[in-house]
């Protein structure tokens, strides 16, 4: 078993016991389960926890006038990473069929966005189209849009996180503005034909 001896050890995991309801670690069918971890211990030889201080510092590009919202990404429970697997799944893709972009209702007022209209993002990286959906629970400087499509990720900064090299997920600066209807007529057109 590939998780046998390790800090995550799962081997004592049966079939049925995953039914009952068993948490990891679980070395062996005797032993009960660990349902919280690091109860009277740490990872570590000498038992006790690391803290690491981490050092503020501004993202390398910040909201401006030309850019003044801010991108978050997240997942959705359908999809599955890049959604390769997920998107194949028709029950899946029924759930969630295509990108979007949530914004506050107050923001969408701001920029004459009606619940119809189709929305321009764009950022220093990229641009993209999407429709969008209101979410009250949305700061009002802040737009979400999940990242399991390509839509998502050519607005996303391309600048890398020193530390942990993860680029922009969660703080890219955009504009939003609503789709012109000669220009929704292009993209439509430019859709029809690329499929």
């Amino acid at each position: 078993m590939v998780s046998a001896g390790g800090p995550n050890d799962y081997a004592g995991i049966t079939w049925d016991r995953a039914r009952e309801g068993v948490f990891w670690p679980c070395p062996d069918e005797r032993h009960p389960g660990t349902p919280r971890l690091y109860g009277d211990r740490f990872a570590h030889a000498d038992g006790l926890a690391r803290f690491n201080a981490v050092e503020f510092s501004r993202p390398p590009l910040v909201v401006d006038d030309q850019y003044p919202l801010v991108l978050t990404t997240g997942r959705l429970l359908a999809h599955y990473l890049s959604g390769n697997q997920t998107k194949r799944i028709p029950a899946q893709q029924d759930k969630a069929p295509g990108p979007y972009v949530e914004l506050h209702p107050q923001t969408a007022a701001a920029l004459g966005l009606a619940e119809q209209d189709r929305v321009e993002l764009r950022s220093r990286q990229g641009r993209s189209t999407v429709p969008w959906r209101p979410n009250d629970r949305l700061r009002t400087d802040t737009v979400f849009m999940p990242y399991h499509w390509r839509e998502c990720n050519v607005l996303v900064a391309a600048d890398l996180d020193p530390t942990s090299k993860i680029p922009g997920f969660k703080y890219t600066p955009i504009s939003v503005s609503r789709l012109g209807t000669a220009e929704l007529a292009s993209t439509l057109r430019v859709t029809a034909v690329s499929l």
